[in-house]
């Protein structure tokens, strides 16, 4: 945890959109695995920024990361502690205020990259329904025009029509140019 905090001081960037997960204990993870057998090791994971897609950003921070990590010698837990709690992940792209079952409620919508036999396909699928008001994320769009009726279900391919957005079967088949 020193050495994290000390790596990132080093780096000298700003700490937005740096977080950690809590320190609780889980035997099936590598990590922790690792650390019971004394072996000292840090996990790094990152995420998706927005419009960065293929984490390109994300790649070169990580290794700019581990750079400084094998060069830090400065002693900076409170750095470390500092770190926002990842306690949620963040949403890639919500449908907000969306007519539906009788009710307004907002739709998060995820990208997942799938191997369909040698090719690298995106799908996308429903993450998450309800308020999602005060979950962060990528991208909102404004779905208070959109009335849906079709069911949903979290973790499945969508199929909708949000205007200016259109998925069929997973697929997005329509969308504003970027």
């Amino acid at each position: 945890m020193e050495r994290v905090g000390g790596a990132l001081q080093g780096m000298n960037i700003s700490m937005e959109g740096i977080g950690r997960y809590t320190d609780e204990f889980y035997p099936t993870a590598v990590g922790d695995y690792l650390m019971s057998k004394g072996i000292a090791n840090v996990l790094v994971e990152s995420g998706v920024g927005l419009n960065d897609w293929t984490r390109t950003k994300a790649r070169a921070f990580g290794v700019s990361f581990i750079q400084n990590l094998m060069i830090s010698n400065e002693i900076s837990y409170e750095t470390y502690a500092n770190l926002p709690l990842n306690e949620q992940g963040m949403l890639e792209w919500v449908f907000t205020n969306v007519h539906y079952a009788s009710m307004r409620i907002d739709i998060a919508v995820k990208r997942v990259p799938l191997v369909i036999g040698h090719e690298l396909v995106v799908q996308y699928q429903v993450d998450d329904l309800g308020d999602l008001q005060f979950r962060p994320r990528h991208l909102s769009i404004d779905g208070s025009a959109i009335a849906i009726s079709q069911p949903f279900t979290i973790g499945a391919p969508i199929t909708a029509d949000f205007g200016d957005y259109v998925f069929e079967d997973g697929y997005l088949v329509n969308a504003p140019e970027a």
